[in-house]
């Protein structure tokens, strides 16, 4: 869980799994749009938060996407492990 402070606002906005959820929406724009359409302002709004917020997760851009696919790579990994021990006698 985190908790974001919103300008103006002095009641803390609380906002949990927040770098899933940019993963998920960077994921989404990548597959919908593509690397060049992907707005991190946009993704920040769409997620509910500053885009300051988002470059306390993320350093850049590149760093985001970087994330996104070494998340997807780490799922593959887990799926085809669980698969080779589903094989074995």
């Amino acid at each position: 869980m985190n908790i974001v402070h919103i300008k103006g606002d002095y009641v803390p906005k609380i906002i949990e799994n927040i770098k899933e959820n940019l993963i998920l929406e960077g994921r989404k724009t990548l597959i919908e749009k593509s690397y060049k359409e992907l707005n991190i302002r946009d993704i920040a709004k769409t997620c509910g938060i500053g885009i300051g917020t988002f470059y306390n997760y993320f350093e850049n851009k590149e760093k985001f996407v970087h994330e996104i696919f070494m998340d997807d790579w780490r799922k593959i990994i887990g799926l085809s492990e669980s698969l080779n021990l589903q094989k074995s006698p």
